[in-house]
């Protein structure tokens, strides 16, 4: 069973092949189609690569949380480093440890 050239290319040319010949006619009502499906999948490749990018993001930012978490706990369960802070005039407002200066 032979295939029409319209039908053999019609899920290639999305993919990236040129479309097969069509008589001048059809072309003019093929085009707005074609230009429709191409449109189409690529604005469906973009938002999966936006998705995937938006949920690394989100999934490093929820390591680095979980990390600051584990390094606090740590700080402040550790009576030499709590000392260390407090003889060096650390101050959590501005979030910079002090000169050691009295």
């Amino acid at each position: 069973m032979a295939t029409s050239p319209s039908n053999a290319n019609s899920s290639g040319s999305a993919a990236g092949s040129s479309p097969a010949p069509v008589p001048q006619s059809a072309a003019a009502d093929a085009s707005p189609a074609e230009l429709a499906r191409s449109l189409q999948s690529m604005l469906d490749e973009l938002n999966q690569k936006f998705t995937a990018a938006s949920k690394e993001i989100v999934d490093k930012m929820d390591v680095m949380a979980k990390r600051i978490d584990q390094l606090e706990r740590k700080i402040s369960s550790n009576p030499t480093i709590l000392s260390y802070l407090d003889s060096n005039g650390s101050s959590t407002s501005s979030g910079t440890t002090g000169t050691g200066r009295s």
